[in-house]
């Protein structure tokens, strides 16, 4: 399954700042601390994989699983894809509804 999507990713004091404010996508206003990624993901049982293609910023793909330990992926950029993996601590996604993974940026 792949799910296309557009990111605003914005840090933590701006989010503090606005406190628990919520805007519609279309609506989102591009702060000094934000980082727009064109975000393209992937996952199926073991897996998380996510790249952005609208930002040169490095990130990594991050997965809750169901043991709740959280997989990484490898810090990629420009468009690569990074995959978190769950079965390196032999455990599977954590599926809940409307639960996926993240990216974090460095």
């Amino acid at each position: 399954m792949r799910i296309s999507k557009f990111v605003v990713r914005a840090g933590l004091g701006t989010a503090l700042a606005l406190g628990a404010m919520t805007v519609p996508a279309q609506a989102a206003v591009q702060t000094s601390g934000a980082v727009f990624c064109g975000l393209s993901e992937w996952q199926d049982e073991n897996t998380y994989g996510a790249a952005c293609t609208a930002t040169s910023s490095s990130y990594y793909a991050q997965v809750l699983c169901s043991n709740r330990q959280f997989a990484k992926g490898n810090v990629v950029s420009g468009g690569r894809w990074s995959y978190a993996y769950c079965t390196k601590f032999g455990s599977n996604v954590h599926i809940a509804a409307g639960e996926y993974g993240s990216i974090h940026f460095t």
